[in-house]
């Protein structure tokens, strides 16, 4: 996926049609979320950065409650994604733990559902790495 190599103008291209053929595609829907959470990384400062990881986040957070049990990979692209926010878009501790504590318990709860997934296990001990750093860094 181009969202996922970097290639964010295609990325969108794609998305666009694959939308516009599919609208309600679970696939199409954890992809466009990845897409603006990259989107946003590019320019965090942007006004339109929050917009975009608050509007991925709702959307990720649907596709776990529709297909959380069955599938694991919106759960690794909202945590992956949220880990990445913490360290390059957000810049006050208390919104970095907040949101790094979210997403923490979606990650937990897909090692629940997929306790097997070797991926989902290795990124929740990195968030949880991560705000050890964060507390640390803080002190």
């Amino acid at each position: 996926m181009e969202a996922e190599a970097g290639n964010l103008r295609l990325a969108k291209n794609w998305l666009n049609q694959a939308k516009g053929i599919s609208p309600d595609d679970d696939f199409v829907e954890t992809e466009y979320a990845l897409w603006q959470f990259r989107t946003a990384m590019q320019n965090p400062k942007d006004g339109d950065a929050r917009t975009l990881v608050e509007d991925a986040c709702k959307a990720l957070e649907h596709q776990i409650a529709l297909n959380g049990k069955r599938r694991e990979h919106a759960f690794h692209v909202l945590g992956s994604q949220c880990l990445a926010w913490v360290r390059r878009g957000i810049e006050r501790f208390e919104d970095q733990r907040d949101f790094l504590e979210f997403g923490i318990e979606k990650v937990k709860e897909g090692v629940q559902n997929h306790p097997a997934n070797d991926k989902l296990k290795s990124l929740l001990k990195e968030m949880e790495y991560e705000r050890l750093n964060l507390v640390v860094r803080r002190s």
